[in-house]
């Protein structure tokens, strides 16, 4: 079968549909999961299958769940769920999965995440490659008899294991406010609407919910909370509403991004040292990994309170099983993924929700109270995108001209540590950029002068000698 190699990622299958991946593709790639998972184990597994609200969904999610019967998988469909749910539903089954979903990416993207077993997912380093192959040979083991496909709600039970990590008691505001407070939900017409609407009459707070019905056609504005645009109807409803916070969902719904009361973003690593710091109160000596990219701050401070972090290269497929073999009781990437031990090592954007609400509501102070300490010290320039030609070449400059710099690793990309400064700069996993997170421990113009400096190297052009 022909097929475009770009579509199998470091992460997953994404593409658009229906150049890049159609009905035919995803029946065989359905079809090369059995086979592949009858390498690993089983010959006729059970499979989890799940799919997002995109508009191609229905049609690639028939496909996906034909070829896996075809091929002699029994199939639990569970239907149009967030990727958060899909994973809850394979620890549940104790099953493999497959996920339609293309997470943030625009309307005319689709594709697909898989699971091995919960929290072990398919990545371009083990299974995704080997899909590929398998996919374009398109040459199919017989089977003796085909499997069959039944339906599962599994939404309430998921809802029940949220509250059981984090009880509504944990969530109710302190005595001295009057009223509960009000917050701001946008889920951007993406999967993550309809677990708002289950969860909101149990939330001691006043929701304001935005575009909550799930469209493919994303009719308000794009799934994807990282581009500031994509924030303003939030911000404004802050304003409007006198909101306490505001919480953004992208596409699939397991990344979560967080507005204070003034409607500025917090930034992931800042959030997340809050909830080790609350988690170390319950855990002490508790161990958390964080990205390559973070700010020194989720280290620094998890050390402090007597807690042990590890660095890890970016990616869900790499910190979850890093989570498992440490240990670890929290999970943190500066792109808005946050993972628990207590769901399973797995990342969800709903919790990183309830414990900005149980913070709040356990200190009684604002979220600009909370993290002012943080932005006062650690000064971030947030991830800077850079659309280069040769991202080998300029790594290898910057190696030559950071030589200088005490401390150099390439665990993911390049990192240089000084001691009032440090960045990473690593290329995208799928498109032609590098990335580029700095942070400085002067000030916001100390920053800004080495991000200059970094992006002078950056782009000096390439030139070859013959």
């Amino acid at each position: 079968m022909s097929i475009d190699p770009a579509i199998f990622k470091a992460y997953d299958i994404r593409g658009v549909v229906p150049s890049q991946l159609n009905e035919e593709i995803a029946y065989a790639i359905g079809r090369a999961f059995v086979v592949w998972l009858a390498g690993q184990r089983d010959p006729a597994p059970t499979i989890v299958v799940a799919r997002d609200g995109r508009i191609s969904g229905p049609s690639l999610f028939e496909a996906v769940k034909q070829g896996l019967a075809d091929q002699g998988a029994s199939v639990i469909d569970v239907g149009v769920l967030a990727s958060e749910q899909f994973y809850f539903a394979c620890a549940y089954v104790g099953a493999p999965g497959v996920t339609v979903t293309a997470s943030h990416n625009p309307k005319e993207y689709n594709g697909m995440k898989f699971v091995k077993k919960i929290p072990f997912f398919l990545s371009g380093d083990q299974g995704i490659q080997e899909l590929r192959t398998l996919v374009e040979q398109s040459q199919w083991p017989e089977v003796s008899k085909k499997g069959t496909v039944r339906t599962e709600d599994i939404r309430s039970l998921y809802v029940e294991k949220l509250f059981s990590i984090i009880p509504t008691s944990d969530l109710r505001p302190p005595t001295s406010r009057p009223q509960p407070p009000t917050v701001v939900i946008d889920t951007a017409n993406g999967v993550a609407g309809p677990i708002i609407t289950d969860i909101a009459s149990a939330l001691p707070v006043t929701v304001r919910h935005l575009f909550a019905d799930v469209d493919g056609a994303f009719p308000n504005h794009p799934a994807d909370p990282l581009r500031p645009e994509n924030r303003i109807a939030a911000q404004q409803a802050i304003h409007n509403h006198k909101a306490q916070a505001g919480f953004l969902f992208d596409g699939d719904g397991d990344r979560c991004f967080v507005l204070d009361e003034n409607g500025e973003l917090v930034p992931n690593e800042f959030l997340g040292t809050l909830f080790a710091q609350d988690l170390l109160s319950a855990h002490p000596g508790a161990t958390f990994i964080y990205d390559v990219r973070s700010s020194w701050a989720f280290p620094r401070v998890v050390e402090a309170a007597g807690g042990k972090p590890f660095m890890n290269r970016v990616g869900h497929a790499y910190i979850k099983p890093r989570m498992m073999e440490e240990g670890a009781v929290y999970g943190m990437e500066v792109s808005g993924h946050h993972y628990f031990k207590d769901f399973f090592w797995c990342d969800s954007g709903v919790l990183p929700m309830l414990y900005t609400l149980k913070i709040m509501s356990k200190t009684g102070k604002s979220l600009s109270e909370l993290v002012a300490p943080l932005r006062q010290q650690y000064h971030l320039s947030g991830e800077l995108n850079y659309a280069v030609h040769d991202a080998p070449g300029i790594l290898k400059r910057l190696k030559e001209k950071l030589a200088d710099a005490p401390k150099k690793y390439e665990l993911d990309g390049v990192s240089f540590e000084y001691p009032d400064w440090h960045c990473n700069v690593r290329s995208s996993n799928t498109e032609p950029l590098l990335r580029l997170n700095l942070e400085s421990m002067v000030s916001k113009e100390h920053m800004e002068e080495r991000k200059k400096e970094m992006e002078s190297i950056i782009l000096e052009p390439i030139t070859s000698s013959l």
